[in-house]
């Protein structure tokens, strides 16, 4: 069975959204940051706990003393996980944003949550499901 809608879970004390393939595809989530999807799948929720599982030690990791907030406060960054196919396998590709920019973005669960500028407020990041890494983690600069 195919999934027609995104799915909304709790995980990381806070909610997430899963887009399906076709939803991710409309989103123009490939083209709005340059990724390179050669097609879409739809993760599940075994494959999203699996990339949260390692996320806050990433973060502390890869973002340490620049942006403390991304590890610190993950728990009020809601995300939106999108499934992409490339060269390097199965990827899925996290688009995170804070409390204090709920209120702009009431239909999060349905559309993407894509600004420029921002700062620490809003980050992405890949996790290939095969390897079970994090790349490309991508913190937004102050207009």
């Amino acid at each position: 069975m195919v999934a027609t809608e995104n799915s909304i879970l709790e995980v990381g004390g806070s909610e997430a959204v899963i887009f399906t393939a076709a939803n991710a595809q409309e989103q123009g989530v490939d083209r709005w940051f340059s990724l390179d999807a050669g097609d879409y799948w739809t993760p599940d929720e075994e494959e999203i706990i699996a990339l949260e599982e390692g996320l806050e030690a990433f973060l502390r990791t890869e973002a340490g003393d620049t942006y403390p907030r991304l590890s610190d406060e993950l728990s009020s960054y809601k995300r939106q996980y999108f499934g992409i196919v490339n060269e390097g396998g199965r990827e899925i590709f996290g688009v995170f944003f804070c409390a204090s920019y709920y209120e702009y973005f009431d239909n999060w669960d349905e559309s993407l949550a894509a600004v420029n500028d921002g700062g620490d407020c809003f980050f992405e990041l890949r996790y290939n499901v095969e390897t079970g890494t994090f790349s490309d983690l991508s913190v937004h600069g102050e207009a």
